[in-house]
């Protein structure tokens, strides 16, 4: 026999615990009836296998059983003569005469009855169990029930539980209290009071002095960093200090969002679940109803006594008496039966009534925004609304905890804790380098969050943040007093509003890299004393709008690719007048027009870069930038013109001003005339680079009347010999001549005894003059790749030059003498070392 478990669990929610929060009291209340209905079923059933089921007797000819007066007179007869009604019947024949009428006389719902109740109560509780294991929206019910027990599991969910519990405490308790009295130290800094307590020191430390900057040569060690060691700040407490999370639970914590965003993404699609529930919902209402009618009908008809009539004389007699001996016990079934299935369509009448008068698809958050403190739940739609309100009925306190999963704030809250336990202060501290500016520089890639420890190294200059999105730089940051450069690079970054008001004040330089328009910072036209910007990234006329608000700016530097210049380039820091320095890489393109140039008159600096300029196009802008002394053209393709046409691309007027002139990585085939011979501007020029041409023959004359040249670069190009006039360079510092077709120096080159810096690699010298003695204050001699067999013994009076700046075959170095060897390997004389601030400027910066 198959115990009654047994047939119930097929269709319960046993070895399915967890979907028990998506039961409301109706289906707690729908099991519970189901059970009686199933146990009536299965009673009735097993009376019904007695086998006397029914007993029924011949009726005598000329009777109607239908009288009262039938009993009556058959009992006189009886009584009277007592073999008047002997039938003969035996056992058999009553057998036949029982199943006969019991088939054919009994009402249907008194035979049926234990079967149409089984029946109902399965189909019932199958219907209502339908959605739970149809393919397409149990995987979705699956899905939303474990990601909900493990928000609920989590260690993340009930700190942020308990924070907003303490923080409605800290709010009541603050307005009970009376608001402190002002003093003179709250009104004189209007930050004092909106860092947390713990960030504040006692003492106020001051501020280590900003290193000056320098160019660090390459291969040279930056100097260490000049801040106090993190040993100061071991007896401070930190925030990482308190543990919230171990690392294992805030990977879970991270985790759970990410699975989150995808169960809302895939539930919120669709309202599949909804309809489903709708139509079982209706399917149990329809079906209760339709039991109640015909239950309702047939059930008072059921009847104790039976007239059989039996129309073929099988035994002799047509009519036959016969009782239910069941009828009374079915009758009391019906009735409760009748009653518990009155309770479970007013039920399922309540359920259809709230699922389709409900606004069921739509989930509001408000209270749990509200108790929480946390601004940013979103509210919810179609199914994974409707499963929340069902676990609303189970217990509205679950969905309070699943919000906190919902919450952007709460996600970079998590993401803060991690990072903060991650990224200590002493880690931090071993990040700091010293960059070849000289500046102290944090570097931070691809973090979840700015560590807040981060704000406490007061010392760090310049802060790179790499990488990194929807990250916040907090209030704290007031603490970086030595801060005034951020870069941004590929990073979507916002700012708290009293980090916004110390960042417009302190920040001074502001370097983005950015590939979509939302990593350009939004707070960027708040930057008031900006004076540097660099944006390289997809440029737009709208991106550059914000920008002429920044009325201090002074530099700006695009990286991008476009083919006209941005029309509002010339409102850029229009109130502070105008901008010094513009610097412009196209990639590659076709710049077509420069006409938005000749409106910054007060352009100091121009560097055009990769911008596929043609001569013809630069004489009008560069005439009417009157104060322009530094002018980068490199990477252009730019070619020489022809004869006369020199004036075209370089106008005299504008050559007259210029102190820098970079011509690198062209194709000009001839220097081009700078100035006029002994033309007053001729002094002006203090650094000319022309190195990666196609520069070859002969080199012009006026070249050397350039006399104020301190730097010239011919590196790269085809150069075979150098004239004689080298000479007339006299305050000439560095020579780079490198990569060319050198054979031989004229000894003129050797009267510029102010030369620090001769770059002669990979050319075709065989040897080098002996008067190279003559260059005194010579610090860098690049003799790499060339003929040479031996070195002249003169290098010796090379007072300055040691082997780190010699640079040459080890061979042709041990070819010098002795003494001479020996005096480079030594260390300089202090007299004749120059203070770190003099270097020579690298000629790529």
């Amino acid at each position: 026999m198959i115990p009654i478990g047994a047939l119930t669990s097929s269709f319960s929610l046993e070895g399915h615990q967890d979907l028990k929060i998506l039961q409301p009291w109706w289906d707690v209340l729908c099991d519970m009836l189901s059970v009686p209905m199933f146990m009536i079923g299965i009673f009735a059933g097993m009376l019904q296998n007695m086998n006397e089921r029914i007993l029924c007797v011949p009726v005598p000819r000329g009777f109607d059983v239908d009288l009262k007066e039938w009993n009556e007179t058959v009992l006189r007869k009886l009584v009277a003569n007592p073999r008047a009604h002997t039938v003969g019947f035996d056992q058999y024949q009553y057998r036949l005469i029982n199943q006969f009428c019991y088939d054919n006389a009994v009402l249907w719902i008194s035979k049926y009855f234990p079967h149409l109740v089984v029946l109902h109560t399965l189909i019932l509780t199958a219907t209502r169990n339908f959605w739970f294991r149809f393919p397409e929206t149990s995987s979705k019910i699956e899905h939303f029930v474990c990601v909900l027990g493990k928000c609920m599991d989590s260690q993340w969910t009930t700190h942020a539980v308990h924070e907003a519990a303490l923080d409605g405490l800290a709010s009541a308790a603050a307005a009970l209290q009376p608001p402190p009295p002002a003093t003179a130290g709250s009104c004189s800094d209007p930050r004092s009071d909106e860092l947390p307590m713990e960030k504040l020191p006692s003492e106020s430390p001051p501020a280590p002095p900003r290193p000056s900057i320098r160019f660090v040569d390459p291969g040279e060690a930056a100097p260490p960093p000049d801040w106090p060691p993190p040993e100061q700040n071991e007896g401070r407490r930190t925030p990482s200090d308190d543990r919230i999370l171990d690392k294992k639970e805030g990977e879970q914590a991270k985790a759970l969002f990410e699975k989150v965003k995808k169960l809302r993404a895939h539930t919120e699609a669709s309202g599949g679940l909804h309809r489903l529930y709708v139509w079982q919902t209706g399917a149990r209402l329809l079906q209760a109803l339709v039991v109640l009618a015909y239950t309702g009908y047939a059930g008072p008809n059921m009847r104790y006594h039976i007239h059989c009539v039996e129309d073929e004389y099988i035994t002799g007699y047509g009519d036959f008496y016969c009782v239910h001996g069941l009828w009374r016990i079915f009758r009391m079934m019906w009735m409760a039966y009748a009653t518990t299935m009155c309770v479970y369509a007013l039920t399922c009448a309540y359920v259809f009534y709230w699922v389709v008068t409900g606004r069921l698809k739509e989930y509001s958050f408000a209270e749990a925004r509200q108790e929480t403190g946390v601004d940013d739940i979103p509210d919810v739609r179609n199914d994974f609304a409707f499963l929340l309100h069902l676990v609303d009925k189970y217990d509205p306190c679950y969905a309070c905890k699943f919000s906190v999963f919902l919450s952007e704030v709460s996600e970079n809250k998590l993401r803060q804790v991690n990072v903060d336990q991650a990224w200590t202060l002493s880690h931090l501290t071993e990040l700091l380098a010293i960059n070849a500016q000289g500046e102290s520089e944090l570097h931070l890639s691809k973090l979840a969050a700015v560590p807040v420890d981060t704000y406490r190294l007061t010392q760090i200059q310049v802060l790179t943040l790499d990488s990194m999105h929807g990250v916040t730089l907090g209030a704290a940051v007031v603490q970086m007093v030595n801060l005034h450069k951020l870069r941004l690079l590929n990073c979507t970054v916002g700012v708290d509003n009293r980090a916004l008001a110390f960042l417009s004040e302190e920040l001074r330089q502001l370097e983005v890299k950015f590939a979509i328009k939302a990593e350009v910072p939004g707070w960027l036209r708040d930057m008031r004393h900006l004076e540097e910007l660099s944006l390289e990234g997809p440029l737009t006329p709208a991106l550059l709008k914000p920008l002429g608000g920044l009325r201090r700016l002074q530099g700006l530097r695009l990286t991008t690719s476009v083919a006209r210049l941005p029309p509002g380039l010339a409102t850029v820091a229009s109130g502070g007048g105008g901008l010094r320095a513009f610097a412009l890489d196209n990639g590659g393109a076709r710049l077509e027009s420069l006409a938005p140039l000749s409106k910054l008159r007060g352009l100091e600096t121009l560097r055009l870069t990769r911008c596929g300029l043609e001569p013809a196009e630069l004489a009008r802008p560069l005439l009417a930038l009157g104060r322009l002394s530094d002018l980068d053209l490199s990477r252009n393709g730019l070619r020489s013109p022809g004869d006369g046409d020199d004036a075209a691309m370089l106008p005299a007027a504008a050559c007259k001003r210029l102190a820098v002139l970079r011509l690198s990585d062209n194709a000009l085939a001839s220097v081009p005339r700078l100035a006029a011979a002994g033309g007053a501007g001729s002094l002006a020029l203090r650094s000319l680079f022309l190195d990666g041409n196609l520069i070859g023959g002969e080199l012009p004359a006026g070249l050397f009347r350039l006399h104020g040249l301190q730097v010239l670069d011919l590196s790269r190009n085809a150069i075979a010999a150098l004239p004689p006039e080298v000479r007339q360079l006299t305050r000439l510092s560095t020579l780079r001549l490198s990569g060319n077709a050198l054979r031989s120096l004229p000894d003129e080159l050797f009267r510029c005894e102010g030369l620090r810096t001769l770059a002669l690699a990979n050319n075709e010298l065989r040897e080098l003059s002996g008067l190279v003695g003559r260059l005194s204050r010579l610090r860098r001699l690049e003799l790499v790749g060339n003929r040479l067999t031996e070195l002249p013994a003169e290098l010796g009076e090379c007072a300055e030059l040691r082997r780190g700046g010699l640079l040459v075959e080890e061979e042709l170095f041990e070819s010098l003498p002795a003494q001479v060897k020996e005096a480079m390997r030594g260390e300089p004389s202090g007299a004749t070392q120059s203070p770190p601030g003099s270097r020579e400027r690298s000629p790529r910066n």
